[in-house]
């Protein structure tokens, strides 16, 4: 996940997939009044119609889409898999990204994603997640603490060395 930029376009590029759009920018009109939040969840959930909503972004700007995060039933992901971008002047549907039609590569990366968030099988994986993340801290202080005891000891002459040969 800390090379995103870089694992992404190679795993698009693979698995001969094609890189789904993103962040689609509405097309302010003169004088037009954009839609509120609900009309732009309605036609979300008419687009994607078993997916369930999660959360929305609201447009910051005139050129802003809002955003619709969703997830169908098999997602595993807490945060949804399947998003929609809705033209806040039109109403029209400018892009999705739906789970169930993703290419290969999109699959991949959601798998690693809930992977890395404990997301894919639940409660069980989320504790591994917790305790994996626990070893990380317990290896980044034992580690300097055992070398730190070892250079004691060599200091004062208590490291036995073993003859070889």
């Amino acid at each position: 996940m800390a090379f995103e930029s870089v694992s992404v376009p190679a795993t698009y590029k693979l698995t001969g997939s094609k890189q789904l759009p993103g962040d689609p920018s509405s097309i302010p009109a003169p004088g037009a009044t954009p839609i509120s939040a609900d009309g732009a969840l309605g036609i979300a959930r008419d687009f994607l119609p078993a997916a369930v909503p999660l959360w929305i972004v609201m447009p910051e700007e005139n050129t802003s889409s809002y955003v619709v995060k969703m997830r169908f039933p098999e997602d595993h992901s807490s945060n949804g898999a399947s998003i929609v971008w809705v033209d806040q002047f039109s109403g029209k549907v400018l892009a999705a990204w739906n789970s169930r039609t993703a290419p290969a590569a999109r699959k991949m990366e959601r798998a690693n994603r809930d992977l890395h968030s404990g997301d894919i099988w639940g409660y069980p994986s989320r504790v591994l997640a917790c305790l994996m993340s626990m070893l990380l801290v317990v290896q980044a202080t034992t580690g300097p603490y055992l070398l730190w005891k070892r250079r004691c000891a060599e200091r004062t002459g208590r490291v036995q060395t073993i003859p070889t040969g």
